[in-house]
């Protein structure tokens, strides 16, 4: 559109530039209309040349395709000024998405701070260490907080990681509340030492599923929406 636009608007002035000079000629110069009954001399002169019919068809030709240029221009401006509302509805369409996602990852890492998920998630090896009750809590309250439906991404692929994340802590959470033991009267807990392996190496195998989907949605939400990386 760019281009049409730009050879129209150069029609458009190149037959104004005629066209104005040629009918204000013919209608307001003695030279053309003459005065005290006598024809003007530039009227006289293309009399014998170009009769008055034909200079007529001209003007009426010319004022054809200069209307015509100038509806065309128009439609243009019309056509531009409508691209660009569409344009700035799209930007401050994707600035209010890119705000509420800003929001949204801020919760969650309010909820899921960084040091707790690499201290509990990334390094914490169930088979020999233990947890405290409060880690658990922490992670039941990022659980209740997502079924807040405000606690949700617009950005497609950041939601797809965060509702796998909340998949993963839920079996995680089950794996642990069925599988636990409090050593004394303390607050460490642990899995208990009678059970199977294959709940020990559950346990680290989600604790790691869960730090990698963490570290990936903080990254790739960072890198989308601003901030440093994990």
């Amino acid at each position: 559109m760019g281009h049409l636009e730009k050879i129209n608007n150069l029609l458009f002035w190149i037959l104004t530039v005629i066209f104005l000079p040629l009918a204000g000629l013919m209608i307001s110069t003695t030279e053309y209309a003459g005065s005290g009954g006598k024809i003007g001399p530039i009227k006289e002169m293309l009399d014998r040349k170009i009769s008055i019919s034909v200079l007529m068809m001209i003007i009426i030709i010319l004022l054809i395709l200069l209307t015509s240029f100038g509806i065309m221009k128009y439609v243009f401006s019309a056509l531009k000024k409508e691209v660009d509302i569409q344009v700035d509805i799209k930007l401050n369409r994707l600035k209010s998405n890119h705000n509420s996602d800003r929001k949204t990852l801020n919760q969650i890492e309010d909820l899921l701070p960084v040091d707790f998920m690499i201290n509990f998630f990334k390094k914490k090896d169930f088979d020999h260490e233990t947890f405290l009750i409060d880690d658990i809590h922490l992670i039941d309250d990022f659980l209740d907080n997502c079924l807040n439906p405000n606690l949700k991404f617009i950005d497609e692929n950041l939601e797809e990681q965060r509702i796998l994340l909340i998949t993963k802590m839920e079996e995680f959470g089950d794996l642990l509340t069925n599988n636990n033991e409090q050593l004394g009267v303390s607050n460490a807990w642990r899995i208990p030492r009678k059970s199977r392996t294959s709940v020990i190496q559950s346990a680290n195998t989600y604790s790691d599923e869960i730090w990698k989907l963490y570290e990936q949605m903080l990254s790739s939400g960072r890198k989308k929406l601003g901030g440093s990386n994990v």
